[in-house]
Formats: C-alpha cells, sequence, structure tokens
C-alpha cells in the first residue's frame, strides 16, 4: 500500500498497532536473517494497518491480513488424515461389536464375507462407494497431540477396527473408539503419538449389516 494514514507511533493504540496486541510476523532469509518485520494492527476497520519496526509511517493495507494468521495450529496442519485409492486395497477386514467381515477386491467388483454370507457387492451398491471414499478421503480438524495416555484404556476394546491390506504387503489399520456419545477417536496403525477426532460417520460407514451390501444403490 502507498496511504500513509500517519507518521507518529502515537497512533499505534488507535490503529491497532501496539506491540502487546498487534500481529507481528518477522521474515527470515535462509541463513535465519531478518529480512522484514512488520505490524498489522486489526483494529475493525474494514482494512488492516501495518508499520515495520524502526519506521514511523503507518499504512493503510488494501486487503484485510491480520484474519489470515489465525493462532490455531490446526488450522494450519495438513487435514488428511488417510488417502488410499482403491486401485491399492487388496482386501478390508472389518471388526465391529455386531460382527466382523471381510470386503475383497475382484475389480470392477468386491466381494462381502462373514461367517454366514459371501456374495459379490453389486457394482451400483453405494455402502461399498462410501468405505472406499473415506479410505481415500479422511479428514479432521481435530488432533490429540501429546500424552495420548489417558486415551490409550479406550482402545483396549475399540468400537471398530479396520485393517486395509493393500499392495507390497503393506498393511493400514485403523482403530476406533469411543469417547463420549457423539464423538469418537481414530488411532492409526497402533500409534498412539497422534490421534485424531472423528464423527459418528466415519465410523458408520464400516458398521453396516451384510444387507446393506447386497442392495442395489444401498
Amino acid at each position: 500500500s502507498d496511504a500513509v494514514v500517519s507518521e507518529s507511533t502515537d497512533n499505534d493504540s488507535y490503529y491497532g498497532l501496539d506491540p502487546a496486541y498487534a500481529l507481528q510476523m518477522k521474515l527470515y532469509d535462509r541463513k535465519g536473517g531478518l529480512l522484514d518485520h512488520v505490524f498489522i494492527g486489526n483494529a475493525g476497520n474494514p482494512f488492516d494497518y501495518i508499520r515495520r519496526q524502526g519506521s514511523t509511517s503507518i499504512y493503510q493495507t488494501r486487503t484485510k491480513v491480520a484474519n489470515v494468521f489465525i493462532p490455531d495450529a490446526p488450522v494450519w496442519r495438513d487435514i488428511s488424515v488417510l488417502n488410499i485409492p482403491e486401485s491399492q486395497i487388496l482386501r478390508i477386514a472389518v471388526g465391529y461389536r455386531k460382527n466382523s467381515y471381510t470386503l475383497t477386491a475382484e475389480l470392477p467388483r468386491w466381494r462381502y464375507t462373514d461367517s454366514r454370507e459371501n456374495f459379490v457387492i453389486p457394482v451400483e451398491n453405494t455402502a461399498i462407494v462410501r468405505v472406499l471414499n473415506v479410505l481415500n478421503n479422511l479428514n479432521t480438524m481435530q488432533f490429540y497431540d501429546g500424552d495420548n495416555s489417558a486415551y490409550l484404556p479406550l482402545f483396549a476394546d475399540p468400537e471398530c477396527t479396520v485393517e486395509v491390506f493393500l499392495r507390497h504387503r503393506i498393511m493400514r489399520k485403523l482403530s476406533f473408539a469411543r469417547l463420549n456419545d457423539t464423538e469418537f477417536i481414530l488411532m492409526l496403525d497402533d500409534d498412539p503419538k497422534v490421534l485424531y477426532g472423528v464423527i459418528f460417520d466415519s465410523i458408520n460407514r464400516f458398521t453396516r449389516s451384510a444387507e446393506i451390501f447386497k442392495m442395489l444403490y444401498g
């Protein structure tokens, strides 16, 4: 911006540039040298205000800047938890409280097998599509980092486990535990360092009866 609105640091508070409250952004080069240090004020106006460290000039920005730098770690994290394309999956073994079953790739179709049933799933069935979609695009905005020891007892008797067997002898394991009446936590590959909050729909896709997988359009 070239719109200078003030040439005095006496107006810092008015423009939201008080160092104790302003957004401060520092830019460094590859060697750690400071390239720039700016203060960005969001005083509730349609535009933000910016001043460089050591300068008295306050500029009005043409766009909102401060709102972009939200200081919440989950906003900056990759929300993708799992991304397994169907072409890499050989079979999926699911166990939950009411049943256990296996989905085996016989592309372009899939076969459902449990202790009582063994059938080829119709191509039009949406239940298998929903299973494959969640494995290919499982996202979250809720992460449990650090000391997760308090949550580990929940996984001693999980609500559902899913083992995904891939090509090249790779296996991914999903364990879903109930946190409360409405929230579930996911552990990947028995690794408790990072757990993921998931919605009920994510686990519900795996806990479906055989009859649902038989249906056209499901």
